[in-house]
């Protein structure tokens, strides 16, 4: 049976528009809260393994091991070359004023 369509007035369509925007701003400032989390993910990350790798504690055959223990621990995304790029974009950007942000 097909769902009967039924078209609001113009003033609840006005309502409805509101109710439509409120939904849209709050699921944006959670894309943006998310955007943010990751982006402080890959910085940490990157750091830590950075650091790691600049003081010779770590070598490439950690990082290998690092990515497998992360994929056998259901955390995708942190492959071998994904953490290197973190690594990278880390080494690249950071600066006191950027780390205090």
């Amino acid at each position: 049976m097909a769902k009967e369509i039924i078209t609001p007035s113009q003033e609840n369509l006005h309502e409805f528009e509101e109710v439509y925007n409120i939904i849209s701003a709050h699921r944006n400032m959670a894309c943006g809260a998310v955007n943010e989390q990751h982006l402080l993910e890959c910085w940490e990350v990157g750091s830590y393994i950075s650091g790691r790798l600049k003081s010779g504690r770590w070598g490439d055959s950690v990082v290998c091991q690092l990515a497998d223990y992360l994929s056998n621990h259901q955390k995708r995304g942190f492959g071998k070359s994904n953490l290197y790029n973190m690594v990278k974009f880390y080494d690249t950007y950071y600066s006191e004023q950027f780390a205090s942000l």
